[in-house]
């Protein structure tokens, strides 16, 4: 019971779920707030601060449009260039892995 003697009633059960919601939400927000602060830091140790600022950043607005929006593109265009980007394709492959002095799989993760 509270000073009043009645007893306490907590903000859940007067607002419901979406105060739970709100404070998930808070928790998320601090700690997407600290995840922040870092990654910033190790962009800037890396020297790599101003390419994500300049170039990376801009670039998530209009991707995150394309994502929900979508994309259009010419299919019979696409079938006309397929030959040219393929055989680029292969050339530029080519020249990485003479560069490497090595043959590797570019689509590779490693």
């Amino acid at each position: 019971k509270g000073w009043t003697g009645w007893p306490r009633i907590s903000t859940d059960r007067i607002a419901g779920a979406g105060t739970r919601a709100l404070r998930g939400l808070l928790r998320d927000m601090r700690h997407n707030s600290r995840l922040a602060v870092q990654t910033r830091a190790a962009l800037h140790q890396t020297g790599a601060l101003h390419v994500a600022m300049t170039v990376e950043m801009p670039l998530c607005s209009i991707l995150s449009a394309m994502e929900v929006v979508g994309v259009r593109f010419n299919q019979r265009a696409l079938t006309e260039h397929t030959p040219a980007i393929e055989a680029e394709l292969t050339s530029l492959t080519k020249q990485a892995q003479s560069i490497a002095a090595t043959p590797f799989n570019l689509s590779s993760p490693e």
